[in-house]
């Protein structure tokens, strides 16, 4: 009697695993899966963008800002239904900050002295955007999946400032007060809660057990995103995502068995 426990308890794993693992310790111990999961997640990603924006001073176009580079840091409230064996819808509400820069190349000015004034324009922009998403997570081999996502954003606290800066000559200053070799165009701030825009999401990414007994896991994965309507009224701004994210999730509640 006591070997045959002894073959019982070597063949039941320790871990209890989380959603898409193997909940039963044996066919005669199954585990009660739950079927709803939800935990936190924190997101960091870098925001190239591609813009056709007009760099103003005095209504006059002094450039066209094509380029752009971005931060964003953001922490949310994430959720997962896995109403497949192989499948789950995902939900997130997240509050975001991101930073974007836009630049131009100034057109060359001769100075007096033989030399060329060359600067380049700077569209900075810094703002907080509430996103929600909903996405398709799907369960490609083992514990590896993939999810595609659409998403919608507002923003409010808008800070933006254009700005021209010297590149070279390296003795040029602008004639402010003091002389420096940056001159802010002009600046808007608001406070005011306004779209922000849609887009959609890809992940890749690995479920990790973590916990013994319980249905608690991580859910690491690579990010990449675009937004598909302009981030701009009157001209054509695209944003672009990719980085890293990671979700902690706990199961809610018994499943299926």
């Amino acid at each position: 009697m006591m070997k045959a426990g002894r073959v019982l308890l070597s063949a039941l794993p320790l871990i209890a695993w989380a959603q898409g693992f193997p909940w039963e310790l044996s066919p005669r111990l199954p585990v009660k899966a739950p079927t709803h999961f939800l935990g936190i997640s924190g997101q960091l990603l870098t925001v190239p963008s591609v813009a056709t924006l007009q760099a103003v001073e005095h209504e006059w176009s002094c450039a066209t800002y094509r380029r752009g580079t971005g931060l964003s840091l953001s922490v949310g409230i994430h959720g997962e239904w896995w109403c497949a064996p192989e499948g789950a819808l995902r939900g997130l509400l997240a509050m975001e900050y991101a930073t974007l820069q836009l630049t131009a190349p100034g057109e060359p000015l001769p100075l007096r002295n033989g030399d060329f004034l060359q600067t380049e324009f700077q569209f900075r922009s810094a703002f907080w955007l509430l996103r929600g998403e909903l996405s398709w997570k799907r369960r490609l081999w083992r514990w590896i999946w993939g999810s595609i996502a659409g998403w919608i954003a507002v923003q409010w606290q808008l800070r933006q400032e254009q700005w021209e800066v010297v590149l070279r000559p390296d003795d040029y200053f602008f004639n402010t007060f003091p002389p420096s070799r940056q001159r802010r165009l002009d600046q808007a701030r608001s406070i005011q809660v306004r779209p922000y825009g849609a887009g959609i999401r890809c992940r890749f990414g690995y479920d990790l057990p973590l916990a013994r007994h319980s249905p608690l896991y991580a859910a690491p994965a690579l990010v990449v995103g675009t937004s598909l309507v302009s981030l701009a009224h009157t001209a054509t701004w695209q944003r672009w995502e990719i980085g890293a994210e990671i979700a902690l999730l706990f199961g809610l509640g018994t499943g299926r068995h």
